[in-house]
């Protein structure tokens, strides 16, 4: 047994989605089914308060998960968008060196783009090059819906600078703007440091608490600071995420399932956090595109439709079971290591 001073906190973190994974595990149950009166002591409002006196974190859960769901690809701001660009350089790995070919291959239709938020032309030519290669190879493919979001990852001074970028998107192509689901984190993560009235921006697209969400009462102040929704992150924690989804849901705020490159585990757990909640589209994984690598033949086989996105989404109904899913009977038959 490992010394608790020795653990490292992202360590406690996996150990703390494990407790939740053991426990459904230990009790014969989907883990999901324990977020209630029959297994908890206490009900939501020991956290949230009285308004959530009676409720439990599984009431605001789906009782299965959803058989498929929409997988977004992260568009990074180093990464080629097109055919052209690529070089005798690029890897040969089987896996794609370009955005084109991603969405060729995979049928991606959720598009995550990391912006710079400090180069208002570069931004804006960014949000536009991303969304008119995904139309164009959605188009070839027969896939209809397209949904982009940015992220600038704190680095706007102001959320105006967002109002301006969005701005002149719509300008230049409505339909880019259309497509636009959410804007994520734009300004800096403390957010008592500056107060960043959010509001005038939320009238325009949704505006989503990422890093700064590290509790209750960061919460609570990015709802007064007029931020419009919250990105769980299963990573994060699975005990805090219950208290968020369960205060999320109760007050009609729309939230996102984000992503840290969970691979193996820790990207079962992810989608599966994904399947179980009305998340405003589908969930973030991207660590088939940085450590493909690392995925098992032994997760191929027994989670496929996970690893392997089809008309990009992600198949899901290979999480059946008790715990989290992970059918880990299976996956050990098959060859998987804790190793990796």
């Amino acid at each position: 047994m490992q010394d608790a001073a020795d653990v490292a906190p992202g360590e406690w973190l996996e150990l703390l989605a494990a407790i939740h994974d053991a426990f459904g595990n230990v009790n014969q149950i989907d883990t999901c089914d324990g977020y209630g009166i029959e297994y908890m002591q206490d009900d939501l409002s020991r956290w949230l308060g009285p308004r959530f006196s009676g409720k439990w974190p599984g009431d605001y859960i789906l009782g299965s998960y959803k058989p498929r769901v929409p997988v977004f690809h992260l568009v990074g701001g180093l990464d080629k968008l097109t055919r052209a660009e690529l070089s005798a350089d690029d890897p040969d790995d089987g896996v794609p060196n370009c955005l084109e070919d991603w969405v060729a291959a995979e049928g991606l239709y959720c598009l995550k783009v990391k912006l710079r938020g400090t180069d208002l032309d570069w931004d804006v030519d960014r949000m536009l090059q991303v969304y008119d290669i995904g139309r164009r190879e959605l188009d070839q493919l027969g896939i209809e819906p397209l949904h982009i979001t940015a992220d600038t990852n704190e680095q706007c001074e102001s959320p105006q600078y967002i109002i301006e970028m969005l701005s002149k998107v719509r300008e230049r192509s409505p339909a880019c703007y259309d497509a636009t689901l959410y804007i994520e984190q734009p300004t800096e993560r403390d957010l008592s440091a500056s107060r960043h009235d959010m509001r005038e921006l939320s009238k325009l697209k949704p505006v989503i608490v990422d890093e700064s969400l590290t509790d209750i009462d960061s919460f609570d102040l990015a709802m007064d600071l007029g931020w419009s929704g919250i990105a769980l992150k299963s990573c994060k924690c699975q005990s805090s995420d219950t208290l968020f989804w369960s205060k999320a849901c109760e007050l009609g705020i729309p939230f996102s399932v984000q992503d840290l490159t969970n691979p193996s585990l820790s990207l079962m757990h992810s989608v599966g956090l994904g399947a179980r909640l009305n998340t405003i589209m589908g969930v973030e994984a991207n660590s088939r595109q940085f450590f493909p690598a690392s995925t098992q033949d032994a997760e191929k086989a027994v989670h496929g439709g996970i690893f392997r996105l089809t008309n990009g989404e992600a198949d899901t109904r290979s999480l059946q079971g008790t715990g989290l899913g992970y059918q880990m009977d299976r996956l050990i038959e098959a060859g998987w290591s804790a190793e990796g």
